[in-house]
């Protein structure tokens, strides 16, 4: 479910650098519709200067009230743009905001990762110990049933030695206590294998939770790591957009700037000429 938050929040990350880049692109494609209206501009200055003075103030006036409405509609796109660059200063400090955030998950990221390694390795000892547990316990079990079956003979071989010979023994009737001189080892024996049977199998039940959780956590640092690595990724675009906006928009500020204080300057020469006809 982090996985899919994170992956959420970079998606929206990359959309809102999209949207960034198409107001960007509209800001510029303005500028430059203004940039040709400048010259615009300048060429029918530069023709008014050439063409003579008497009899043209009408023509000059008309050209100057014109001038003077694209210069009023040049600053009002200006602060339009001031607004919007206000925006793009606004949607740059989030941006930082973001890359700090990446930057605060990935160190979350590392942080998780080396914990799964931690975890991993205290696993991988507890499982060690448990084998060795099984194997002991193996060994036990198979020496007990050696020491049962030596015991059981030798109880046999007493019994038989210790047993007075019967008078008229019945035929085909075992001697009376025969078989129940195993008896108590057997029962013995059989309570034993039966504790050690437990044992083994808790010991095994134990060794296979283990190894799931072990799979678990193999499978958690593969995935802590992908997510790193993707972040260190997103991180360096998020910084290299931020980087490449903040410098478009400085230089567009200043050649926007720079284009109406030139078309001020020319309708200023334009009102000279003017006074100059009458």
């Amino acid at each position: 479910m982090e996985v899919v938050m994170r992956q959420g929040a970079l998606g929206e990350g990359c959309s809102g650098l999209r949207e960034l880049n198409e107001r960007l692109e509209s800001y510029l494609q303005r500028v430059s519709l203004l940039e040709q209206e400048n010259g615009s501009l300048r060429s029918q200055v530069a023709a008014l200067k050439r063409v003579p003075a008497r009899g043209q103030r009408a023509q000059l006036e008309g050209e100057l009230e014109a001038l003077r409405g694209r210069l009023a509609e040049g600053w009002r796109e200006a602060d339009r743009a001031a607004l919007e660059t206000d925006g793009l200063r606004e949607e740059l400090r989030l941006t930082g905001g973001r890359c700090a955030g990446e930057a605060s998950r990935r160190e979350e990221a590392g942080r998780q990762l080396g914990g799964s390694r931690r975890e991993l390795e205290g696993e991988r000892r507890e499982r060690g110990s448990l084998q060795q547990q099984v194997l002991a316990l193996e060994g036990e079990l198979e020496l007990l049933g050696q020491l049962h079956g030596e015991e059981v003979g030798s109880l046999l071989a007493e019994g038989a030695r210790a047993r007075p010979p019967p008078a008229a023994p019945l035929p085909g009737l075992p001697p009376q206590g025969v078989g129940r001189l195993p008896e108590r080892p057997s029962q013995v024996w059989q309570g034993s294998l039966r504790v050690y049977r437990a044992e083994l199998a808790e010991v095994q039940r134990g060794a296979a939770e283990l190894a799931h959780r072990q799979q678990g956590l193999r499978e958690a640092k593969r995935q802590s790591r992908i997510q790193l690595q993707a972040l260190q990724a997103d991180m360096e675009g998020l910084r290299g957009s931020q980087a490449l906006l903040e410098a478009q928009t400085s230089q567009q500020s200043r050649s926007q700037q720079e284009e109406l204080q030139h078309l001020q300057n020319v309708c200023v020469s334009v009102c000279v000429s003017v006074c100059l006809c009458k």
